[in-house]
């Protein structure tokens, strides 16, 4: 019997990064437990268990890990790997193709997606973290499978368990190998966790304070409030992130006023960050806040500004949109204003299509277009505004 995964302090064993799901402040609680899972039968944690060739497609895990939160729920690295002779088409490096089954239950993912490519005979993907804090029970699993996502997440007690891994190639199963394991618990060391997070939160490596301030949130360690309350004053805008979504999920709402001091940071991740806790911890939100992260154009920020827009800005999400957009740039490769313009239609205003592409310049003919569809969403807010007076 090999141990695989024992927590022992902040940051072991943590689940994949859930900072962009809002949490009820009143569901967040610190860790009770420490988790310690030890496999059956497999000597070498390095090691990758596969399970059957099906389709040239073979699905190994090489560790299981769990959460520090309460309930707790397992981890799983997976690997996919192609023993056949042609291509796979359809590989996917999301857990959203997976389905797992613990003790004889299946539980999968709602919602599907992901980066997917061909598979080359002989190469390998992974390790792929499967966080199955995501999934809920599968009522239903042919002649299409039906989950329950009012169902909780499947969760670990303590005691042996058994557990597969399946892969869903083109609608067909790909099993794991069965592993069984044995879960231990034990009573979390609050006070410890909460002294060593502080400490950590003032060490030299900026790497090891950002993960500081991610595992106080995670934990929900409320003892840590005033110690990652002041990392929103990092020089190092990783930590200052962190600490930004920490506080949200911490779930205290004396931080409301820090996180507002951060709201006009250089950095536009960090702003996205503390309005997304602000926004957990009851805070009404301010299209004010998103609109300068929606112009900044910078990737990732300003799609993630532009989602919180579309799901709190009520009847003023499709106006703030059409006021963001580029009038000065009709281009096919405006990847800015092909989202805008997808997301205006989405939450209420005009439905029109802009015409996009990376990698080309596209005709003159789409072009013009594009430059009618930005009058036309101008007109459209005209009208608007005329109609209020």
């Amino acid at each position: 019997m090999a141990l695989l995964f024992t927590a022992l302090r902040h940051g072991t064993g943590v689940a994949a990064d859930s900072s962009a799901v809002p949490n009820d402040p009143s569901d967040a609680m610190p860790p009770r437990y420490l988790a310690a899972i030890s496999i059956h039968g497999n000597p070498d944690p390095k090691d990758i268990v596969w399970g059957e060739t099906r389709d040239g497609l073979a699905v190994g895990i090489a560790r299981l890990r769990t959460s520090l939160e309460s309930p707790v729920w397992p981890i799983i690295d997976a690997y996919l790997k192609n023993r056949g002779s042609v291509p796979i088409t359809g590989a996917i490096q999301s857990r959203a193709n997976f389905l797992l089954e613990l003790d004889g239950q299946k539980y999968s993912e709602v919602n599907s997606g992901g980066k997917s490519w061909p598979l080359s005979p002989g190469k390998q993907l992974g390790p792929i973290a499967v966080d199955t804090i995501w999934f809920h029970r599968v009522d239903k699993l042919v002649p299409y499978q039906v989950v329950n996502d009012s169902a909780p997440a499947p969760t670990l007690s303590a005691g042996e368990h058994t557990l597969r891994l399946y892969f869903n190639l083109n609608n067909r199963l790909i099993p794991s190998a069965p592993v069984t394991f044995t879960v231990r618990l034990r009573p979390y060391p609050m006070e410890a966790g909460v002294a060593q997070i502080a400490k950590d939160l003032n060490d030299r490596n900026t790497y090891v304070r950002s993960m500081a301030a991610e595992s106080a949130g995670r934990l929900r360690l409320s003892g840590a409030r005033i110690a990652v309350t002041g990392a929103l004053k990092d020089d190092d805008l990783g930590v200052r992130r962190s600490a930004a979504r920490a506080l949200g999920l911490i779930g205290n709402a004396s931080t409301i006023k820090a996180l507002k001091s951060v709201l006009d940071d250089r950095d536009m991740d960090v702003r996205v960050s503390a309005i997304e806790s602000l926004v957990n911890l009851g805070a009404p939100f301010d299209i004010a806040w998103a609109e300068p992260i929606i112009r900044s154009k910078k990737d990732n920020a300003f799609e993630n500004a532009v989602w919180l827009v579309r799901r709190y800005g009520g009847d003023m999400a499709a106006i703030t949109l059409i006021r963001c957009l580029d009038m000065d740039d009709p281009s096919v490769k405006s990847y800015y204003n092909y989202t805008l313009v997808r997301q205006i239609g989405a939450c209420g205003g005009p439905r029109l299509e802009y015409h996009h592409d990376f990698y080309a310049n596209g005709t003159a003919d789409q072009v013009e277009h594009n430059r009618k569809v930005l009058a036309e969403m101008q007109n459209w807010l005209r009208t608007r505004e005329q109609r209020k007076k």
